[in-house]
């Protein structure tokens, strides 16, 4: 099989990879605050990944299609923002449970540079890019003097 993205940690003294077992096809990931969870997205099926350093195995998120995943700063929710009918900010437990909607934004407009973004600040309040400006064009003229 040719491996066209895996999760790699590096060693900083020796200078050597270890690859992540069962981490083909993932990308994006993220370590939780308390070093026990690597989320990450896997290109070939939707969702969300979750690598359990305890456990020693991967289990998927029931999330559907999420944009942006973070972590709670106690680890025990991951956020994420979806866009569509039902945009929003949404969390789930990671000791199992509900996803469920923390913010309502379906009258939202999204913005961004280089597209959306999300992420939580230290008190897990969720920091995005709302376009709230306006469509008017505006020319000025200057005096010289």
């Amino acid at each position: 099989m040719t491996r066209f993205w895996v999760l790699g940690f590096v060693d900083l003294d020796t200078r050597q990879v270890r690859i992540l077992s069962g981490s083909d096809g993932m990308w994006s990931p993220r370590w939780s605050p308390d070093g026990r969870y690597v989320l990450a997205l896997r290109t070939v099926s939707q969702g969300l990944w979750l690598f359990d350093f305890t456990t020693q195995q991967w289990h998927t998120l029931p999330v559907g299609v999420p944009d942006f995943p973070s972590f709670s700063h106690d680890s025990r929710f991951i956020y994420f923002l979806r866009f569509g009918r039902e945009q929003g900010v949404f969390r789930i437990p990671l000791a199992g449970g509900k996803v469920e909607r923390v913010v309502d934004m379906t009258d939202w407009h999204l913005t961004g540079h280089s597209g959306f973004s999300m992420t939580l600040d230290p008190t897990d309040a969720p920091l995005v890019l709302r376009g709230v400006g306006s469509n008017d064009i505006y020319a000025l003229t200057l005096e010289t003097k």
